[in-house]
C-alpha cells in the first residue's frame, strides 16, 4: 500500500495591523517597530491608529507632513489633556519677566497656531540634554545650563523658539546618544527611534510661526549651529555649510562681532554670547581647511573669560576652549584664499593671496609650541581635540607646502618644510591617539576622525615616494600608521 507525504507549507505571518505611515502610504507593513519602511524614510515608526472595521477610505494622504499630524492627532486622542478645555493661556504681563534677556520671545507664541510634537516629550530631552552637557559642553559651552534647564525646558513645549533651540540640541547631541546607548543598554528612547532629520525637521516647524531672520536672537544662532553640527554627522556637508553661515549670519544681525555691542549688556548674557562668536570663528576655519570654504569671520571682539562666580566650574573648559581658539587664530583668510587657490577644483579666490615659505615656516613652530604641558588640566575630550587638531593643522600647512613647491630635501631646510615631516607628525598622533577612550574619540564627532585620516593620507603618501628602512627595534611610520588605523576602527565600534 502507498504512503502519501504531505508537506507543511510554511505561509508568511500576517500582519494583524500596519503601522501608521505604511498605512497612510497604503504600503505594505512587516509589522515591526520600526517597519523597514519606516526605516527607509527616515519616518517615525508609530502604532496609534485604532483599528477600525472596513469601509470606505477618505482621501490618500501620504506626505510626511500629514503623517506627523495624524500622529500628533492620534497622541492627544489617547492623553488626557492637561488643561481643561474651559481654561485658557493668560496674556503674560511683562512685568513678571523673569526669562534671560536673550530669549526676546513670550511663552505665549504657542497661540500662533505652533503645536509642539508629542513624540518630543520632556523627559526625552532631559535625556538628550545630558548627554549633550557631559559630553558636547566641553566642546560647545554656549549654553548656560542653569538658564536651559530653568527656563529652555520647562518652557519650551509653549515656546517656538525655545522649542526650535531645544529640537536642535537634540539633533546636535543624536549621534552621542545612540554611543550612550551602546556603552549603557539600560538607556532607552522607547519604541520610536527618532533622527536628527526628526529633530532637523521640528526646528523647522517652530520657525515657521515667526520671523526669525528679521527678529533674530542669540538662541536662533545658537540653534542653526547646532543644525550644523547634526548635518555634520550625518555627512551632509551642503546643508551643514548652509546653516553655519545661517548661523554667522544671524550672529552678526545681532551685531554680535561688534565690541560696542558688549557695552551694558548682562554679563552672563554678553559671556554666552562671545562664547557663541568665537565657537562660530573657530568652526567656520575647521570646516574652511577641511571643504575648501571661504572665510567671512575675523577676529573683531574680545576673548571669552570665566568671570563670574557661577561659572567657576567653566574655568578648566575655558581653558581649553580658549587653547584650540589660540591654534585657529593663527589661520587668517590669506592662508585660507591660498589653501583654496590650491585645491584641485578651480580657484575661488583671489590668485594674489599668496603666502611665503617663511611665514609657513614660523606657522609650523608655532603650531609646535602650541602642544598643551604635561599634567595640564583639561578635560579628556578637550585633549584629544586639542593634541589631534593640532598636528591636524600642521599637517594641512605642509600640505600647502607641498602644493606650493616649498619642500626641499637639503639638510639644512628645516623639518617643517622637509618632505619626511608627516613622518614626525604621524608618531606624535599615534602616541597622543593610543591613550584616548572610546567616549573621549565619540563626543568629538566623525570630525576627528577625518582628521587622523588625513594625517594618514600624507604619511601614505612620503611613504609610497620614500620607503623607510626597515628598523626592527624601533617604532617606524609603518607602526605609525598602523596605530593611526587601530584608533579610527576604535572608534567606528
Amino acid at each position: 500500500m502507498s504512503t502519501t507525504t504531505f508537506q507543511r507549507v510554511h505561509r508568511t505571518p500576517k500582519v494583524k495591523q500596519a503601522c501608521d505611515c505604511c498605512h497612510a502610504r497604503k504600503i505594505k507593513c512587516d509589522g515591526t517597530c520600526p517597519c523597514s519602511h519606516c526605516t527607509v524614510a527616515e519616518l517615525q515608526c508609530t502604532y496609534l491608529t485604532v483599528p477600525k472595521k472596513k469601509g470606505p477610505k477618505g482621501p490618500s494622504k501620504r506626505t510626511p507632513r500629514a503623517i506627523l499630524k495624524m500622529q500628533m492627532e492620534q497622541q492627544r486622542n489617547r492623553m488626557t489633556p492637561a488643561v481643561p478645555p474651559t481654561q485658557h493661556i493668560p496674556p503674560r504681563d511683562s512685568s513678571t519677566n523673569s526669562s534671560p534677556p536673550s530669549s526676546g520671545r513670550n511663552s505665549n507664541e504657542y497661540a500662533l497656531g505652533f503645536e509642539p510634537s508629542p513624540l518630543l516629550t520632556t523627559a526625552l530631552v532631559e535625556q538628550f540634554a545630558k548627554s549633550f552637557f557631559k559630553h558636547k559642553y566641553p566642546l560647545t559651552p554656549i549654553l548656560h545650563k542653569g538658564d536651559f534647564y530653568a527656563h529652555a525646558l520647562p518652557e519650551f513645549r509653549t515656546c517656538p523658539s525655545k522649542y526650535a533651540l531645544v529640537a536642535s540640541l537634540c539633533a546636535a547631541a543624536r549621534t552621542q546618544v545612540n554611543h550612550d546607548q551602546q556603552a549603557d543598554p539600560s538607556l532607552s528612547l522607547g519604541a520610536t527611534p527618532l533622527t536628527t532629520a526628526y529633530f532637523i525637521n521640528e526646528v523647522r516647524r517652530a520657525r515657521a510661526v515667526r520671523d526669525y531672520v528679521e527678529t533674530p536672537t542669540l538662541e536662533d544662532a545658537q540653534a542653526s549651529f547646532f543644525i550644523f553640527a547634526g548635518l555634520f554627522d550625518c555627512d551632509k556637508h551642503n546643508s551643514a555649510w548652509f546653516h553655519l553661515r545661517e548661523a554667522i549670519t544671524l550672529m552678526e544681525a545681532l551685531r554680535l562681532h561688534e565690541e560696542d555691542t558688549y557695552v551694558g549688556m548682562p554679563a552672563r548674557e554678553a559671556l554666552f554670547s562671545r562664547r557663541t562668536f568665537w565657537l562660530l570663528f573657530i568652526t567656520e576655519r575647521a570646516y574652511a581647511l577641511q571643504r575648501h570654504r571661504p572665510l567671512s569671520l575675523n577676529a573683531t571682539i574680545g576673548l571669552p573669560t570665566a568671570t563670574t562666580v557661577e561659572d567657576d566650574p567653566d574655568a578648566e573648559i575655558i581653558s581649553g576652549f580658549l587653547d584650540l581658539l589660540a591654534l585657529f587664530r593663527n589661520f587668517n583668510s590669506d592662508f585660507v584664499s591660498t589653501w583654496n587657490s590650491s585645491s584641485h577644483s578651480p580657484p575661488f579666490s583671489s590668485s594674489s593671496a599668496s603666502i611665503s615659505a617663511a611665514q609657513l615656516a614660523e606657522l609650523q613652530d608655532t603650531l609646535a609650541q602650541s602642544a598643551p604641558p604635561e599634567g595640564s588640566q583639561r578635560t579628556e575630550i578637550q585633549k584629544a581635540d586639542l593634541s589631534i587638531t593640532r598636528l591636524w593643522l600642521s599637517t594641512m600647512t605642509w600640505q600647502l607646502c607641498v602644493a606650493k613647491g616649498l619642500l626641499s630635501s637639503s639638510p639644512t631646510t628645516p623639518a617643517s618644510l622637509s618632505f619626511r615631516y608627516p613622518i614626525t607628525l604621524s608618531a606624535a598622533l599615534a602616541a597622543v591617539a593610543a591613550p584616548l577612550t572610546p567616549s573621549a574619540l565619540d563626543a568629538n564627532g566623525p570630525g576627528i576622525l577625518e582628521k587622523i585620516f588625513d594625517v594618514g593620507c600624507s604619511l601614505a603618501d612620503v611613504l609610497l615616494l620614500h620607503p623607510p628602512r626597515a628598523e626592527a627595534m624601533q617604532f617606524g611610520p609603518r607602526d605609525s600608521m598602523r596605530e593611526m588605523m587601530r584608533v579610527m576602527d576604535r572608534a567606528m565600534g
